[in-house]
């Protein structure tokens, strides 16, 4: 059963609408997002709308469907300034918000003095604190951006691992940053793995999870040069890398840029939407191809499947989803963010850029072009009771069928005493035998 459940996966999304004459963000993409699920509101802040970087800092509450912009810019708050490609993750224990790293053009860079650094927002006070003006010379990473953070609440320390090191000068080839990990209460950084570390190649664009109770970290896709195709667990008490090897190599989401991801602990389950994905038909390896995937993957079973494939191109809205029914789904897209309720099961999905170039090039001609949609997606498979009235469904619908041939009364007795019992009535598609 589990095998058959695995399989039947479906992604369903739903455009939030806000009410009118609400505001809300504009369109942007390399913009980050975290969810507190104990309250159900999503932060977002900065990003690119494809001619500036923005400073303005939103909340979003699901129960009352509206957004509230805390700021129009951060940092006449004491907070950040403009950026893009920056992370920030959320201390729901503590109500704190973090935020670390941005990208800063060529020109804008030439002549300054590069510092990475390091804020903290106050949900509870509404206030922002600059916890370092430059964390590369206290131990921690140097100005980084298009890299990945999460934070352990019990040990109350925060890992970021990968990103490009941004620099004055143009190099032939670009530097970029391994994994660290701060450790809150003491203000310590630590570096785990340098950048040259064989068994964890830092990247740009990938997806990095926390286990909480493995104590593991899960990264997959990215670029270095080319796209990357692994699959690696870091485990943290054991400052050690393994290389996950799938049962079946063949559902393997292919290799990707900005590939979204989140993971639910309950059902040990990884939800993967896929971003700028290589075109394995495109013989000149452009990898400017936006497509709209969605995958599972089961920590029990070492499995991925597909659970959405966007059968159209990022004009399109309309798709098929494993049960090969129609419905509504969000354009392809890259440098969006996703972020996921693990209590209510939903994912939010705001804004992006619709195709085309990567995170950088994305500032460029037509790539201006940016997204300011937010979308609901739920992942479900069918309950077990399900599976289990449907196929004693299937069994007795058989057996009436055959009984109406030699014995009609009797097959209509069985249909009124056993067929009905299994029937779904909340599936209004299902023929009832007795009309098929």
């Amino acid at each position: 059963m589990e095998e058959y459940t695995s399989k039947q996966y479906t992604a369903k999304w739903e455009q939030i609408q806000v009410p009118d004459g609400s505001s809300r963000p504009g369109t942007r993409g390399g913009h980050p997002m975290c969810i507190d699920e104990a309250v159900g509101k999503v932060y977002l802040f900065g990003g690119w709308d494809g001619k500036n970087d923005l400073a303005d800092f939103w909340e979003y509450s699901s129960e009352t469907n509206v957004w509230q912009c805390i700021s129009s810019d951060t940092e006449m708050n004491n907070g950040p300034c403009r950026r893009s490609c920056h992370k920030m993750v959320l201390d729901s224990q503590h109500k704190l918000i973090y935020v670390l790293g941005r990208y800063l053009e060529q020109r804008a860079r030439e002549n300054m003095k590069l510092k990475s650094d390091f804020y903290c927002y106050d949900i509870g006070c509404d206030q922002w604190s600059l916890i370092s003006s430059d964390t590369g010379s206290e131990g921690g990473p140097d100005l980084i951006y298009d890299h990945q953070m999460v934070l352990d609440t019990d040990s109350q320390c925060i890992y970021i691992f990968g990103g490009k090191i941004l620099s004055n000068q143009t190099r032939p080839e670009a530097d970029y940053s391994g994994l660290y990990r701060y450790h809150i209460p003491s203000n310590e950084w630590k570096v785990l793995k340098p950048d040259n570390d064989p068994l964890l190649r830092s990247r740009i664009g990938h997806s990095m999870l926390y286990h909480p109770p493995k104590k593991q970290l899960f990264v997959f896709a990215g670029q270095r040069e080319l796209f990357l195709d692994d699959f690696l667990v870091y485990n943290i008490e054991t400052d050690t890398v393994e290389q996950v090897m799938c049962v079946d190599e063949t559902k393997v989401p292919e290799s990707g840029f900005t590939m979204r991801a989140t993971i639910d602990t309950e059902h040990e389950e990884i939800h993967m939407m896929s971003g700028l994905s290589k075109d394995h038909r495109n013989e000149n390896k452009d990898f400017s191809d936006a497509r709209t995937k969605i995958y599972v993957y089961s920590l029990r079973r070492n499995k991925w499947n597909e659970a959405l494939r966007h059968r159209g191109n990022s004009r399109q809205k309309v798709t098929k989803n494993s049960s090969g029914s129609s419905t509504s789904e969000p354009c392809p897209r890259y440098a969006h963010m996703l972020v996921y309720d693990s209590t209510t099961k939903l994912h939010y999905m705001f804004g992006g850029n619709p195709g085309g170039g990567t995170a950088v090039e994305q500032r460029n001609t037509e790539r201006d072009r940016r997204l300011d949609d937010f979308w609901c997606l739920k992942i479900e498979r069918p309950a077990y009771r399900d599976m289990r009235r449907m196929l004693q469904y299937m069994v007795r619908k058989f057996k009436f069928l055959d009984m109406s041939l030699s014995d009609p009364v009797g097959a209509l007795l069985y249909l009124q005493q056993h067929v009905e019992q299994v029937v779904d009535h909340r599936n209004a598609v299902k023929k009832h035998p007795s009309k098929s």
